[in-house]
């Protein structure tokens, strides 16, 4: 009978999203998308479906979503060799001795967007090339002349755009086709500009209270397809994983790892190496003693949003 190898394996630097209730992203799958803080997470920060995972890619084949809908299936066996192994985190936790707790540490990222509403919220500088696209050939000159006639200069050339919007506000904001124009404009969906025209705004304190999120008028500009500005970098709290595993493998695994390249990530970013293959005559049971098999890690889940 073919005894097996035991394949020691190293992780480090894998990471993972304790809380990601307030996450602006979102998760794609064969269901649509749905925004991640309505998702749902593991309880374990990992489990036989990570190890699984890794363990697909050592041995060249494709890793499967566990959480979320997909038509890819997963190889039993290979699952199979993830339950009957063995897991060590080395990570050191942090104790809060006042509520006698303990977690393990996070560390503040950014993080790249990628989603199709990731527009700024900031209030973003506005110019007359902005305004331009907004409003388009016919309606642009259009407003240049108005301007040009109440200023009785050429404001394009005199003037910065907000200066210009902080002088037409101040000394001809009752003018009547000033009002006429701002009519057009409503009526061909250009409320970007109207916005700024009377006055780009940040949101008062009472409109904060209701909605945290609550932007500028300012930012319309960013969130229209002509003048689109978009957050490229996020802020998110990310732990990061350390660790051992070990699982039995045989020789026919083990001709498939060697066939591949050797390495894996795990969870987010993690990097997972092969360190060492022991023959199961040269195994003790101290090798295992600081180990829980994979199979008892719970695999529950929770809404990320409760």
């Amino acid at each position: 009978m073919e005894k097996n190898k035991y394949l020691f394996l190293e992780f480090e630097n894998a990471g993972f999203f304790r809380d990601i209730s307030r996450s602006k992203d979102f998760v794609f799958d064969l269901n649509g998308q749905i925004k991640r803080m309505d998702s749902i997470q593991y309880v374990e920060p990992i489990t036989v479906n990570q190890i699984s995972n890794a363990l697909h890619v050592l041995m060249g084949e494709r890793p499967v979503p566990s959480l979320r809908a997909t038509q890819m299936h997963r190889i039993e066996d290979i699952f199979e060799i993830a339950s009957n192994g063995y897991l060590k985190n080395d990570t050191v936790k942090e104790i809060n001795k006042k509520n006698n707790t303990s977690r393990y540490p996070e560390q503040t990222l950014t993080m790249r967007k990628a989603v199709y509403n990731s527009f700024s919220t900031a209030p973003t500088i506005i110019n007359w090339d902005r305004v331009r696209r907004l409003l388009e050939n016919e309606l642009n000159d259009k407003f240049h002349l108005l301007l040009n006639e109440l200023f009785g200069i050429n404001v394009r050339i005199t003037y910065t755009c907000e200066d210009a919007m902080v002088l037409l506000r101040k000394y001809h904001s009752g003018n009547s086709k000033l009002k006429e124009f701002i009519t057009i404009l409503k009526n061909v969906g250009k409320v970007p500009m109207v916005d700024y025209i009377n006055g780009a705004q940040k949101p008062t304190p009472s409109e904060l209270a209701k909605d945290p999120n609550a932007v500028g008028k300012l930012a319309t500009f960013n969130s229209n397809s002509r003048t689109l500005i978009t957050t490229n970098f996020g802020v998110d709290k990310i732990t990061k994983l350390h660790g051992k595993i070990i699982v039995a493998v045989s020789e026919a695994d083990l001709e498939k790892i060697r066939n591949n390249k050797g390495v894996a990530k795990l969870l987010d970013g993690g990097l997972l190496w092969i360190d060492k293959v022991v023959d199961e005559d040269e195994m003790t049971d101290s090798m295992l003693s600081e180990y829980v098999k994979i199979s008892s890690i719970s695999t529950q889940t929770k809404k990320a949003k409760q």
